[in-house]
């Protein structure tokens, strides 16, 4: 399945983040990656980047073929909300 991840985190933190990552996916922009892995990989990538989070920060990653399933680690800011 094809998967595009988005995160923003504190600067000092992007580098960590960055390394889960590159294990799976390709960077494409600073903070933002894709490519196609399976479900297991998914649940790994997901549950490495959840451990990392940290109050205020978010992940979001979506799963397009899934017809745009978004999973999002963290929390976001309420004017964000209703966006898809």
């Amino acid at each position: 399945m094809h998967v595009i991840i988005a995160y923003d985190v504190e600067a000092k933190r992007t580098e960590k983040f960055k390394k889960i990552c590159q294990n799976y996916l390709v960077k494409i922009q600073n903070s933002v990656f894709e490519g196609d892995i399976n479900e297991s990989q998914l649940m790994r990538l997901r549950d490495s980047l959840e451990r990392e989070t940290k109050e205020g920060e978010t992940v979001r990653i979506w799963v397009p073929s899934k017809i745009i399933e978004t999973i999002q680690i963290g929390r976001h800011n309420s004017i964000e909300e209703g966006i898809i």
